[in-house]
C-alpha cells in the first residue's frame, strides 16, 4: 500500500467522515491484485474525481477542509473516547463502571476536563508565540537585522528548538489535511505543544 492510496483517502468524503480511514488505501491495492503500480493509478483518478468535485463546488471544499481539519484537532480526546464507545457496543454485560465510562457520567466528565486541557493547550501555545513574536520585533526594531552586533542570528529570531517545535506542528497539521485524518495522530503534537504552553 503506498502513500498515494493514503493521499487519496484523504480526499474522500465516507458517511459524513471528512477525510477519515473508510478501508481506501488497503481495498484499491487488493482490488488491483496488490499490484503497486496499478492501485497508484486508480488513487491517481479517484484524486482527480476529488479535486473536480472541489472545483465544482468552492463551498464544498471549504466545508470538507474545515470539517476534516476540527474533527482531528478539536477533539479533546484524540479519538479514545468514541473508540470506546463504538468498541463497547458489541460487549454485553458490562459493569455499571464501564457504562458509566463509556456512555455515562464519568464519559461526559472526561469529555469535560480534556476540552478544558485542549483549550488551555491551545491558549497558552498562541501566548507562547505571541510573546516571542513581540519579543523578536522588539529586539529587532532595538538592533536592526545587523546581524553580528545583535549577538548572533537567534538574537534576532527564534531559536533552532523553538523553530523546530514550531515547525513539527504546524508541519503535522498540514500533512494531516492531506494525508488520512485522525484524532488520535494528534497526541504526539500535544506532546511538543507541551513545552510551548508552559512557556506561554
Amino acid at each position: 500500500v503506498s502513500a498515494l492510496n493514503y493521499f487519496a483517502m484523504g480526499m474522500q468524503e465516507t458517511e459524513g467522515k471528512y477525510g477519515w480511514y473508510n478501508g481506501f488505501n488497503a481495498s484499491v491495492y487488493a482490488d488491483n491484485n496488490y499490484d503497486t503500480d496499478l492501485a497508484n493509478a486508480e488513487s491517481i483518478e479517484k484524486i482527480h474525481e476529488s479535486i473536480a468535485a472541489f472545483q465544482n463546488s468552492k463551498r464544498y471544499l471549504v466545508k470538507f477542509y474545515l470539517v476534516k481539519f476540527l474533527s482531528q484537532w478539536a477533539d479533546p480526546t484524540d479519538v479514545a473516547l468514541r473508540e470506546q464507545e463504538e468498541t463497547a457496543r458489541h460487549v454485553e454485560n458490562q459493569p455499571q463502571i464501564a457504562q458509566s465510562i463509556v456512555f455515562g457520567k464519568i464519559y461526559h466528565l472526561m469529555q469535560w476536563v480534556m476540552n478544558v486541557y485542549q483549550t488551555v493547550i491551545y491558549l497558552f501555545v498562541v501566548c507562547y508565540i505571541a510573546i516571542r513574536l513581540f519579543q523578536v520585533w522588539k529586539k529587532r526594531k532595538a538592533v536592526g537585522w545587523n546581524i553580528s552586533s545583535a549577538g548572533g542570528l537567534e538574537a534576532i529570531f527564534f531559536s533552532d528548538g523553538e523553530i523546530l517545535m514550531i515547525i513539527f506542528i504546524i508541519g503535522g497539521m498540514i500533512f494531516h489535511m492531506f494525508w488520512e485524518a485522525s484524532g488520535r495522530y494528534t497526541m504526539r503534537y500535544y506532546l511538543t505543544m507541551l513545552p510551548l504552553a508552559a512557556e506561554g
